[in-house]
């Protein structure tokens, strides 16, 4: 049925029959996203300096005192510009290096309504939270903070980077970050990011691969959800309110979808053989969770040339399915366009499982 209606809406699948011929493709499919959507990655910096900056008060009341909390400044400098911006770090008081997430978040602050922070940290797993924002702000403007670090005033060209990109290229320096930190375990970072994050936490794991897991909560179009025959949000509806988001190359597919030599599958299938976990709500209907599923469906494809597919039904999802096959795990829950306490918990029970814990 799912092969079927991939068929039917035209999904193109990438023409590789062996794990070999993958790899052989997947600088090309890097490529090929780059310039047709989210715009090449910017480049090196040229330094890169990490500051503690946390204060004692944020230390000292932080949890009850049994978790350790940081505030780092990431100060880049670029073609003798330069740009900055802070995250925030918890990190559980373990024995042993511990799993972490580095979490692409609306809000400054490391608690907030998407991120139940102190129940991370109790089941044991570190979190670096980005508020996104704070990188460059989430608009045309392409001559904030970071967006001018790679700009530097000039105008946007065709395969320049749009704002999700760059939010991405940043999640990377703070995983840079995170590879000197002893109390981490360094073989089990995952992303994670919610809608247009979660969009952002796909590019993120695509383009580096330190990330032994990618999570991609209701991103939808742009995401997750393969474009053609999808309902919800487009790509004339998503160019029409978040140009910026993506590459100016990506406008020319406005009601051409049909036209793309790639789908978002691509995008899902660059993160094989590492861990991807897509995650839908019943009625996030602008996100579209059958779309998304055939995403991680046509990605578990590719998956599957590396002994470790995806092997969920071949029908679409219901509320409350869970199919954990291989290294592409799909889950719909009930409800609308969120990022849940219920969602974490299933994301850490993966992850856990996945160590053998």
């Amino acid at each position: 049925m799912l092969r079927e209606e991939l068929a039917r809406r035209g999904v193109p699948m990438p023409q590789a029959k062996t794990a070999a011929e993958w790899e052989a493709m997947r600088g090309d499919v890097l490529t090929l996203m780059q310039k047709e959507v989210y715009g090449i990655r910017p480049p090196k910096p040229d330094r890169v300096t990490y500051t503690d900056v946390t204060t004692w008060e944020e230390e000292e009341v932080f949890m009850s005192g049994i978790h350790d909390k940081y505030r780092i400044q990431v100060e880049v400098e670029l073609s003798g510009r330069k740009a900055s911006f802070a995250f925030h770090m918890g990190i559980p008081r373990t024995m042993e290096p511990c799993p972490a997430f580095v979490s692409l978040s609306f809000y400054p602050d490391i608690v907030n309504p998407y991120q139940p922070a102190e129940e991370i940290l109790d089941r044991g797993f570190a979190v670096a939270s980005i508020c996104y924002g704070e990188v460059t702000k989430d608009d045309g403007n392409f001559a904030d903070n970071f967006a001018d670090l790679i700009y530097g005033g000039r105008e946007r060209g065709p395969e320049d980077p749009g704002k999700i990109m760059i939010w991405a290229w940043t999640a990377s320096l703070v995983m840079d970050y995170l590879m000197t930190r002893e109390e981490i375990d360094h073989d089990h970072i995952a992303v994670i990011g919610h809608s247009r994050l979660g969009k952002t936490a796909l590019v993120t794991g695509a383009f580096d691969e330190r990330f032994a897991y990618v999570i991609s909560n209701d991103s939808g179009c742009g995401g997750a959800a393969v474009s053609r025959g999808k309902g919800g949000e487009t790509i004339e509806k998503i160019i029409a309110r978040f140009p910026f988001w993506f590459c100016l190359n990506y406008q020319k597919y406005v009601g051409r979808e049909d036209e793309m030599p790639f789908d978002q599958n691509w995008l899902l299938s660059l993160i094989a053989p590492r861990k991807l976990l897509v995650a839908s709500a019943s009625e996030d209907l602008w996100a579209d969770p059958n779309s998304e599923y055939l995403g991680a469906f046509a990605a578990g494809e590719i998956s599957k040339l590396y002994g470790r597919g995806f092997a969920g039904p071949d029908r679409f999802p219901e509320p409350g399915d869970r199919f954990y096959y291989g290294d592409v795990t799909y889950h719909q829950r009930a409800g609308k366009h969120y990022l849940s306490r219920n969602d974490w918990n299933l994301y850490m029970d993966y992850i856990l499982r996945d160590m053998g814990r």
